[in-house]
């Protein structure tokens, strides 16, 4: 038996996000994305929600597609409202061209699991977002 663990770095070629795995768990942790611009180029309509699981904070990146205003939602599971707000892509676009985002500030937010909710005219997005502090 080794003290020693194997750490491999990879890229998901769907989602284009790097991970680290670590062998000796096999826990599976995202990284921030090495290059916001090629992230973005590849998502076309879609958004990328990082990171997850979140402390403070969730980054939206709003790929090639995106236009207009979107809700964004967070929700408990028994479908209680805990975070929304409504982001303007266009502006974001406006003041980052090569990686337009908006940033969510969670602050107060209890530690736990949470469905995500992003919908605009393009996008319908949905996701489990886990909360620790």
């Amino acid at each position: 038996s080794s003290d020693v663990v194997m750490v491999t770095n990879t890229t998901d070629s769907v989602n284009h996000v790097n991970f680290r795995q670590y062998n000796d768990s096999k826990v599976i942790r995202p990284l921030y994305p090495s290059s916001i611009q090629s992230l973005t180029a590849n998502t076309q309509n879609d958004v990328f929600v990082f990171p997850n699981p979140a402390h403070d904070f969730i980054r939206v990146l709003w790929g090639v597609g995106a236009k207009g205003n979107a809700s964004v939602s967070i929700t408990d599971m028994a479908g209680r409202s805990i975070y929304s707000t409504v982001a303007d892509i266009d502006a974001a676009r406006a003041n980052n061209p090569n990686a337009p985002q908006t940033n969510c500030q969670l602050n107060g937010v209890p530690q736990g699991m949470y469905l995500l909710t992003i919908k605009s005219g393009t996008i319908n997005y949905c996701s489990k977002l886990v909360i620790e502090h």
